[in-house]
């Protein structure tokens, strides 16, 4: 991903400085972080340390994450283990990557999901800010998330 094709483009005098100037106006921090540090775990060196054992462990969670599936139609989860903050409050990476702990699952082994807005934050003052629940079904089951979508979001409608 160069950041180039799609979004915001930046005119440069040469292709390299148009693509360094187009990532920097065109990608955010975070975004920008994560692709450097996507690019680090790949290079030569890292490539057998990291990817190869994620691949491994990836397959270990997809396998148990099948076996569930016999038994049940969708596995619910928050899609968060904190509350949501407004944008730019929190500038810590970590606690940031660690927001994703639940919401990583469903690519991670490639099955179907669906998140659905519930009840604000403080119910008592709706500020914008929602709790959610996502819901992930097996492998070509999406069907199953729309019925289950559609029900939890008429219920929290009414919020």
């Amino acid at each position: 991903y160069d950041g180039v094709r799609y979004g915001a483009y930046v005119s440069g005098n040469t292709v390299n400085e148009s693509m360094i100037e187009t990532r920097s106006e065109g990608l955010g921090r975070e975004v920008q972080r994560r692709i450097l540090l996507g690019t680090y775990v790949l290079s030569s060196g890292y490539y057998d340390a990291f990817y190869n054992k994620a691949l491994k462990l990836r397959e270990k969670i997809r396998e148990e994450i099948q076996s569930l599936f016999t038994e049940f139609d969708v596995i619910a989860m928050p899609i968060s283990p904190v509350l949501p903050w407004r944008f730019e409050e929190k500038n810590d990476p970590l606690a940031a990557y660690l927001t994703d702990i639940f919401s990583v699952s469903a690519n991670v082994i490639g099955v179907p999901a669906i998140t659905i807005p519930t009840s604000y934050v403080n119910s008592s003052t709706p500020s914008g800010l929602r709790h959610s629940i996502q819901f992930l079904a097996d492998w070509h089951r999406e069907d199953i998330l729309f019925e289950y979508g559609k029900e939890v979001e008429s219920i929290y409608k009414v919020l």
